[in-house]
């Protein structure tokens, strides 16, 4: 074995702990939040009023699931709102129908379309299944067809006697009195297909996808597509006006484009990262208008992660280092950044992605300072089970750190096999290193011993679960941070749990 020191950090570390010999037996930019000439007349920050179009409320508090679609009434004095699960809110003039019964559902709801007549409409799932309600008539679904794929839209013919839906590689489906004009099914697509829209005969079509292209088919008006990153968000919906002499292209972003003789209507434009534009329909008669849905975004949906910057980051920095989690209060998403959200996460039984979701915001808003096992004194906690470090004052939390401890599998040294054990119970700090320590399983920065060779040390690789040899890794900064603040004194309480 070779035993030597040194004070400057090794370019890679990977873990190296004096194991216990036993026998054999997974683009997330800055957000950039900009500002619209523009705006919404009327809204409840759900659903926006454009133009002509009435404003009749939402529902609050907002449901769960979320809505995911709207149809409006061709006159635009009302609408209905249907959510993920089928139930489906009128508003306005618009007759109370129905909802879907939750448990028919084979996928989630994806969108709800009015029949000419607005005395009906129909509810459809990702799957294509169809739910037919008041003056609506079922006419057929793709949902056998080997190619149906995820639908993305659906569209009522003229006289109401059928329907299209698209998937989401531009494959359309007809039924009843709908024929086919063609479609992008093979095609080399810049996006996904997201929308279908008639032509004011039902002679054809136009396709829309998630960049802002519009694809003409039919008797259907082309009246131009969105030029490349113009909307900066995905393209999610797209509704013509009520002569047929243009449409509308509304982005995730709030962005809503007007094409053709399609008026300026507004829009929610700009929306707070944590909120999207979902969908968007307009009249059909009596006037220009229409409505858009903004709701919030999944909890799943990433606001934050490596390369982002700005003064969300730094919120987020500040509250949880104000929780004890350490980091940089710097406004830059960096791999420090990234451990403490790690460490958060592994406390708060979330997700161990290292970025910032929906869902990690809203905990993060509500979450209080990690709570020790220990009531009394200054020691060290290793919580193995969450791959989390405690220092403890008085017996409270000071500070928390990411960690990555023993695999606890076995490996081969020189012909014989051991554990990765990282070893529970009681113990202290009893011998340290003030550099590097290159050791038979590699080098370790600035080790911290409680346990024969298995020391709290740092290391270029911290991933958020267990991969060591035994040891304890921690960043390099914060093995620094740990030595200039000697929050791990020779003798220190280590208790391994």
């Amino acid at each position: 074995m070779i035993d030597t020191k040194s004070k400057s950090r090794p370019s890679s570390v990977p873990c190296m702990a004096f194991a216990v010999l036993i026998a054999a037996s997974l683009t997330v930019g800055s957000l950039v939040v900009s500002t619209s000439a523009v705006a919404a007349a009327t809204s409840d920050n759900t659903v926006y009023a454009l133009g002509a179009a009435t404003f009749a409320g939402s529902l609050s508090p907002a449901p769960k699931p979320r809505f995911v679609g709207i149809a409006g009434l061709a006159d635009g004095t009302g609408y209905w709102l249907v959510t993920g699960s089928g139930r489906v809110y009128a508003r306005g003039s618009a007759p109370k129908l129905g909802s879907v019964d939750p448990k028919v559902l084979n996928a989630p709801v994806k969108g709800i379309v009015a029949t000419p007549t607005s005395n009906g409409y129909w509810v459809f799932t990702k799957k294509g299944r169809i739910f037919p309600f008041g003056d609506a008539t079922r006419h057929g679904s793709p949902t056998s067809s080997p190619d149906a794929g995820v639908i993305t839209a659906m569209a009522a013919s003229p006289s109401g006697a059928g329907y299209w839906m698209v998937n989401i590689a531009g494959k359309v489906f007809g039924y009843g009195d709908a024929s086919l004009y063609g479609s992008l099914y093979g095609a080399a697509l810049t996006g996904f297909v997201i929308a279908i829209v008639p032509s004011l005969s039902g002679g054809g079509y136009l396709l829309a996808t998630t960049s802002g292209t519009v694809h003409g088919f039919g008797d259907a008006s082309f009246h131009g597509s969105l030029a490349p990153g113009e909307a900066a968000s995905p393209i999610v919906a797209m509704a013509r006006t009520a002569t047929g002499d243009g449409y509308w292209l509304a982005a995730e972003g709030g962005r809503i484009f007007n094409k053709g003789g399609a008026p300026n209507l507004g829009d929610p434009y700009p929306l707070l990262p944590t909120r999207q534009l979902v969908a968007f329909t307009a009249m059909s008669v009596g006037g220009t208008g229409g409505w858009a849905v903004v709701q919030p975004r999944p909890d799943s949906y990433v606001l934050l992660g490596r390369g982002s910057s700005g003064s969300m980051v730094e919120s987020m920095q500040r509250r949880l280092r104000s929780l004890g989690y350490w980091v940089a209060v710097d406004g830059q998403f960096g791999p420090l950044t990234e451990q403490a959200l790690f460490a958060f996460q592994k406390y708060e039984r979330l997700a161990r992605t290292g970025t910032y979701t929906m869902r990690d915001r809203a905990r993060l808003g509500d979450a209080r300072r990690p709570v020790p096992r220990s009531t009394t004194g200054d020691l060290i906690e290793l919580d193995v089970a969450r791959q989390i470090i405690f220092v403890v004052r008085g017996g409270r939390t000071l500070w928390v750190f990411a960690t990555s401890t023993g695999t606890e599998e076995p490996y081969v040294f020189e012909g014989g096999t051991y554990i990765a054990h990282t070893p529970l119970g009681h113990f202290s700090i009893y011998r340290e290193i003030d550099g590097i320590r290159v050791s038979h399983l590699g080098k370790l920065w600035r080790p911290k011993y409680f346990s024969g060779g298995v020391a709290f040390h740092g290391s270029g690789s911290i991933p958020p679960y267990p991969a060591s040899h035994g040891c304890s890794r921690l960043s390099f900064d914060a093995m620094d941070f740990i030595w200039e603040n000697n929050l791990m004194a020779r003798g220190s309480p280590v208790w391994s749990y």
